[in-house]
């Protein structure tokens, strides 16, 4: 569909070759310049490009590359005759693989770091089992870091931190266990939230909600909300956090 004339229109393949600069569009604010590195051959389904994007030196594929002039919303256009000199492709070449490399070292460290980690949180769990029992659910206070971006209506927010709180011997969500457990923890914000305000109380039991958690905002900040346990091995995606300095305050 070509959506100026409004017209059905064939679909047309631009051989780009290396070198080509391009580029991609994801938002009204949000444009980046990148180079084809390859055309690559995908059987049955045609061919797409390796593209390298030289803001933040990562690489992705890309079937459907328009001419600029046909630019219309989000997508990856070239620019007709504009290439890259292969010695500045080359440059960006060799910064992405030592850009790789030090990624793959960083995960190295974390996977290592995370390991120690969860043998540290698998003790306090099994210390706090033989104390209290098995439990149906945990009490947990999780930070969250709003990431939205108000320009393209996207609303969504990353976990930063994960504590445990307590135990919970049933799945009922109950706002006063969730401020007792509150008190557990030594960190001034958690504990603020065992007297929070009653309008702090959120039931979002619907489609598309967020459930039943205690704090002021879903997107930002610190919230208290109880996780059921239903599969047997569960708690083993807890140990890491437990593991963690004040990531585990069951009394």
């Amino acid at each position: 569909m070509n959506w100026k004339t409004g017209k059905m229109e064939p679909c047309v393949e631009h051989r780009l070759e290396r070198g080509q600069i391009v580029m991609g569009i994801d938002g009204p604010a949000h444009e980046y310049d990148g180079v084809v590195l390859e055309r690559v051959a995908n059987g049955k389904w045609g061919t797409s490009c390796r593209i390298l994007w030289i803001d933040d030196l990562r690489v992705s594929r890309h079937q459907f590359i328009k001419p600029i002039a046909e630019r219309f919303g989000i997508g990856v256009y070239f620019y007709p005759g504009r290439l890259m000199p292969e010695a500045e492709i080359a440059e960006l070449e060799k910064l992405f693989l030592e850009k790789e490399r030090a990624e793959a070292l960083e995960a190295e460290k974390r996977r290592i770091e995370n390991e120690r980690l969860a043998v540290i949180g698998k003790e306090h769990f099994a210390d706090a089992i033989k104390k209290h029992g098995k439990p149906v659910a945990l009490i947990l206070a999780v930070e969250h870091e709003d990431v939205s971006d108000l320009q393209t209506d996207y609303f969504d927010y990353r976990t930063v931190r994960t504590v445990v709180l307590a135990f919970s011997k049933h799945k009922r969500n109950l706002f006063p266990e969730m401020r007792k457990a509150a008190l557990n923890s030594d960190i001034p914000e958690i504990r603020e939230l065992a007297t929070a305000p009653a309008d702090w109380e959120n039931r979002e039991d619907y489609s598309g909600g967020y459930g039943y958690y205690l704090a002021e905002s879903k997107y930002s900040g610190w919230s208290i909300e109880k996780i059921p346990l239903y599969r047997e091995n569960q708690l083993e995606e807890f140990y890491c956090n437990a593991g963690k300095p004040g990531g585990f305050c069951v009394k």
